[in-house]
C-alpha cells in the first residue's frame, strides 16, 4: 500500500451517457498487487465510481491516460496504456481501450480492445 504512485496520470471524460456528468481517471501502475490500476471518481463526490486493474504483473498498466470519442458517440472512450505489458520482446507495450456500458442503470466500463505496439530502431 506504500507505492502505490496513486496519480501518476490523469485524464478526464464524459464516459456516461446517464448524467453528462465529467469524471476522472487516475492512474496508479503500481496499484493492484504490481498489476496497476486506474480509479474512475467523482470529484465533487469524491466516490470511487469503477476500479480498473490491469493483468500482468510489471506491466505499468495506468502509466499513460487518455479519453477521447474513438467511436463518434459522443461519449468518451479511456485509453489505459501499459508500456511494459510484453508478449514475446521487452520493447512492446499495450494500449487497452475502455468503453462505456449502462445497463439496468448501473454505470460501468467494459474491456473493449487492445493494441499492442512495438519499437522498432
Amino acid at each position: 500500500m506504500c507505492c502505490l504512485v496513486i496519480g501518476y496520470s490523469i485524464s478526464s471524460g464524459v464516459y456516461f451517457p446517464k448524467n453528462q456528468k465529467r469524471y476522472h481517471a487516475i492512474g496508479a501502475p503500481r496499484g493492484s498487487a504490481g498489476n496497476g490500476k486506474v480509479l474512475i471518481i467523482d470529484v465533487k463526490n469524491t466516490e470511487n465510481i469503477i476500479q480498473l486493474s490491469g493483468s500482468k504483473f510489471g506491466s505499468y498498466f495506468g502509466s499513460e491516460l487518455a479519453s477521447i470519442d474513438l467511436n463518434g458517440d459522443g461519449y468518451d472512450e479511456l485509453l489505459v496504456g501499459a508500456p511494459m505489458h510484453n508478449s514475446i520482446s521487452y520493447d512492446e507495450g499495450c494500449v487497452f481501450v475502455f468503453s462505456k456500458v449502462v445497463q439496468f442503470h448501473y454505470n460501468y466500463m467494459k474491456y473493449f480492445h487492445e493494441v499492442y505496439f512495438k519499437l522498432t530502431m
